[in-house]
């Protein structure tokens, strides 16, 4: 999308899944998904 606009992405940092957000999560890092993380994660 953005080579079509004439930019090059040097970095890209995911801040969000969805509806779900990382939050304060450091690169390496993970959280187990609750149920309700999984049903919210899926709207």
């Amino acid at each position: 999308m953005f080579l079509k606009l004439g930019y090059t992405v040097v970095e890209l940092e995911r801040v969000s899944i969805g509806n779900l957000h990382l939050g304060n999560l450091k690169q390496g890092e993970y959280k187990k998904l609750s149920g309700k993380d999984i049903r919210d994660g899926l709207r």
